[in-house]
């Protein structure tokens, strides 16, 4: 194993009239450096149980030389980067839950106003259909009304027509009737003129004045005969002329009311079938109208929604984002100041460990070993501490210490002890370097610094008295 040599052995011990170590010296400071590393401890009432020791100065020494605290931080690092996954995998679900939402409830909100038009579309077009057919049905109940008024006006005017040729019919009987009785006085002049001629073989006498009398009571009877006929000639045609003209005028009359009313009826009902038509336009247009705001409103509340999801989503992506950086880094913080504190307290109790055995072995040695400790107390500072790095040995202290001597010779416990410990690790010497580096120089505030809890700097004593450590309670 490699060790370094102590600074007080390389440039003198003490101040100045101190002589320069002897190679009897430089050996034994190595050997005793070398058993310091073999870390084997005596065994007294108080102290600490060697194996122990052994495993947690390895359990440093592996710390030292394969980065332990390096993978703790990567693991600190790991832990904090798997939080803050976590976090923004929750925040995404989150943000997905609420988007999904925010979607649903715009589909309803679509459905439901689509539904809306749909029914309020349907109300519309029923309306609009019981207008129409409303409207058909005044207008049917009008054009028949219409035609059972026009048909009873031209009943009306037929039977006034038939009661005019009854009436011309009765007319013209009773020109038959002057007829017969015509005919009647013909007879009966015919009679008369038979009974004058059998009177005029009765009487002779009165023949003339029968035949004037004859004569004129015939012209008389034809006279008034052709008179009757010819005034109920005239009067049939009169009436019948009047009845004629009547019932034309009164046909003329029916048909153009029966037109007039069709017309009207027609207009009438052109005008409710428009009417409802607009209406049922206006209803419709208003419905499609209501359904595209509807349709827009449930657009437009959609989109603010999802806007609205999608700024919530990202705000809490952000905040989660920022908290799981905020708690990286105060875990990574956390990490590095406990790596940092437990590297520190390992380092201080190395070094009082250490310490202590070093002071019990020079306390325990005599003669000669027993005149070095004060005077490498002294070289070590105001504080009392030993330097650590004549404790693990540095970089080929007493290696050179043994090489400057020329002693090719090696000690059988120290070679005995190494052969069983095989090569030195890496991670001792690393370990031993920093904690020599860390303790050879020690800045002129560290004399007035107090010792750490839980240790105790024991200086060896000159009597040969063990320390405080070596000391059975209640001495």
């Amino acid at each position: 194993m490699t060790t370094q040599q102590p600074d007080d052995e390389r440039h003198g011990r003490g101040g100045s009239g101190s002589p320069t170590s002897s190679p009897g010296s430089s050996r034994a400071q190595a050997y005793f450096s070398l058993y310091v590393v073999r870390r084997d401890f005596r065994r007294v009432m108080r102290g600490y149980d060697p194996g122990e020791v052994d495993e947690h100065l390895e359990k440093v020494s592996r710390w030292f030389s394969s980065g332990g605290l390096e993978r703790v931080a990567e693991e600190h690092m790991k832990r904090s980067e798997a939080r803050l996954e976590e976090l923004r995998t929750h925040a995404h679900r989150e943000a997905e839950a609420v988007t999904e939402a925010a979607s649903a409830e715009a589909e309803e909100t679509r459905r439901a106003a689509e539904a809306k038009a749909e029914e309020t579309l349907s109300a519309a077009r029923t309306e609009a259909e019981e207008t129409r057919r409303v409207a058909r049905g005044e207008a049917s109940v009008q054009t028949e009304s219409a035609r059972t008024d026009a048909e009873a006006k031209t009943a009306a005017a037929t039977r006034a027509c038939e009661e005019a040729e009854a009436r011309a019919a009765q007319a013209q009987a009773r020109a038959a009737e002057e007829e017969k009785r015509a005919t009647e006085s013909e007879v009966l002049a015919a009679q008369a003129t038979a009974r004058a001629e059998f009177e005029e073989a009765r009487a002779g006498a009165v023949k003339e004045s029968a035949d004037v009398e004859a004569k004129g009571l015939l012209d008389r009877s034809r006279l008034e005969a052709e008179r009757a006929l010819e005034r109920a000639r005239a009067e049939a045609e009169t009436t019948a002329q009047g009845a004629r003209s009547a019932a034309e005028s009164l046909l003329e009359g029916t048909r153009g009311e029966a037109h007039e009313i069709l017309e009207t009826a027609r207009r009438d009902a052109h005008a409710i079938l428009a009417t409802g038509r607009s209406e049922a336009a206006e209803l419709l247009d208003a419905a499609r109208g209501e359904s595209d705001e509807i349709d827009a409103n449930a657009k437009a509340r959609a989109e603010e929604t999802a806007a609205e999801a999608s700024a919530e989503a990202q705000q809490i992506l952000a905040e989660s984002r920022v908290e799981g950086e905020r708690e990286a880094a105060q875990i990574y913080a956390a990490a590095e100041a406990e790596a940092a504190a437990y590297l520190d307290r390992r380092r201080r109790e190395a070094d009082r460990l250490a310490r202590g055995a070093r002071e019990r072995r020079w306390s325990s040695a005599g003669g000669h070993y027993g005149e070095l400790e004060p005077e490498g107390a002294s070289a070590a500072g105001g504080d009392g501490e030993p330097d650590a790095a004549r404790v693990f040995g540095g970089d080929g202290g007493a290696d050179r210490a043994m090489s400057s001597s020329g002693d090719e010779h090696s000690d059988p416990a120290t070679d005995s002890h190494d052969e069983e410990r095989g090569p030195s690790a890496p991670g001792d010497e690393q370990a031993a370097s920093e904690t020599g580096d860390g303790r050879r120089a020690p800045e002129a505030g560290d004399a007035a610094r107090a010792p750490e809890s839980g240790s105790r700097s024991v200086r060896p004593s000159q009597s040969g008295e063990p320390p405080d450590e070596e000391r059975p309670e209640g001495s």
